[in-house]
């Protein structure tokens, strides 16, 4: 990937700015403080002055777009994204214990959609050679609630609130210029 004719100016990376694009581009979550302090400069608050040079701004997002083709065209897919969120949401716990012995299962016991509900994992191993397994999965909720923006669910949830009710209070007014009650509630047509 050639980062240096990413940028829509004539002007050189140097090496530090480069790295920062790199940093900034690549689908790993570092922040803007981060990667700056990482590609070497000294104050990571100096990342958001690079940000604002439209030079680096316009590298990153070529370095972003190159990403994106590299990882579609390595097997990276809607679909497989889906069924990957899918396994997390939908792991049934119960599938990592032995039903005899109420232990985590060792890994190769277990089906690839637990496996790939896996975040991280240790192994034990104990000096009678027995091996134990402990398992921390990915957040369940945090990818049902992916699953379900991607389903639109939540904007048909949006569709179905009621709308604001106004109602006016009349103040100091004696009871014979009272107005009707203003109906409010579902039936108030």
């Amino acid at each position: 990937m050639d980062i240096l004719a990413m940028g829509k100016s004539d002007k050189q990376l140097s090496d530090r700015q480069l790295r920062f694009v790199q940093l900034m581009a690549a689908p790993n979550g570092l922040t803007t403080h981060k990667a700056a302090e990482e590609a070497g400069f000294p104050n990571g608050v100096y990342g958001y002055q690079l940000l604002r040079k439209q030079y680096i701004a316009d590298a990153i997002a070529a370095a972003k777009k190159e990403f994106k083709a590299q990882a579609i065209s390595e097997g990276l897919k809607p679909l497989r994204v889906l069924t990957e969120e899918q396994r997390i949401a939908y792991i049934d716990p119960i599938e990592f214990f032995d039903p005899e012995t109420h232990r985590p299962r060792h890994m190769e016991e277990l089906s690839e959609d637990a496996r790939r509900a896996i975040k991280s994992f240790k192994v034990r191993v104990y000096p009678d050679g027995s091996t134990e397994y402990s398992y921390k999965l990915w957040n369940k909720g945090a990818s049902i609630e992916r699953l379900s923006r991607h389903l639109g669910l939540y904007e048909r949830d949006n569709q179905q609130k009621a709308k604001p009710v106004l109602l006016q209070v009349n103040i100091g007014s004696t009871l014979k210029d009272k107005p009707d009650p203003i109906p409010v509630g579902p039936d108030s047509g």
